[in-house]
């Protein structure tokens, strides 16, 4: 069980990293700022993939709960 929850985690922090890569940050950075851009996407990439990994393990516990 614990594989496959981390199995989601490292899936969902992919998928938000790519997700949030494509977003010009440039607007709201100074010029050649590229180390800031590249801390920021990093850890909003962290939070949107926890967030989106623990909406996917909450679903799937309760889930088991409601056939049980």
């Amino acid at each position: 069980m614990n594989i496959f929850k981390l199995m989601i985690l490292f899936f969902m922090i992919l998928l938000a990293n790519f997700s949030t890569i494509r977003i010009d940050f440039g607007k709201f950075f100074k010029k050649n700022s590229t180390r800031e851009i590249k801390v920021f996407v990093i850890l909003i990439s962290f939070a949107l993939g926890y967030l989106g990994y623990m909406t996917i393990i909450t679903i799937y516990e309760l889930s088991l709960n409601f056939v049980k």
